[in-house]
């Protein structure tokens, strides 16, 4: 691989900069990398052509026309590449043990802070309060 060609840091590091928009409904944002999103990619350097291949969190996911464009954008920005094909996995299924250690950290962080007024009013009834 020629010093112009992405290296896979680089590429996961640019694929953590696009965020899983369900990560971002659930208050716990993550990139497509540490979601576990990434299933591969290859690199042609006579072309500069980068095929990625991810997968969605679920089989009727409509997020993915958010965020493969945004993967495909960020993706461009690279030295050397020149073209972007995104694919999506319909064949396997992701689960949360595709989520990176960086990614369950990060998980683990947001849960561990205190909760919003309203949840914390949620728990604070008790079933008789809910009259």
């Amino acid at each position: 691989m020629s010093a112009s060609a992405p290296t896979d840091e680089l590429v996961r590091a640019t694929l953590n900069t696009v965020a899983d928009p369900c990560s971002i409904a659930a208050n716990a944002r993550l990139g497509l990398s540490d979601m576990g999103m990434v299933r591969r990619w290859t690199y042609e350097e006579s072309t500069g052509h980068l095929h990625l291949t991810l997968c969605v969190t679920t089989p009727g996911c409509t997020m993915v026309a958010i965020f493969a464009p945004q993967a495909e954008e960020a993706l461009l920005k690279l030295a050397g590449v020149r073209s972007v094909e995104v694919e999506i996995e319909r064949s396997g299924f992701w689960t949360e043990a595709d989520i990176s250690d960086s990614g369950r950290a990060m998980l683990a962080q947001r849960r561990a802070r205190p909760r919003g007024r309203a949840q914390a009013w949620r728990e604070a009834k008790t079933p008789a309060q809910h009259g």
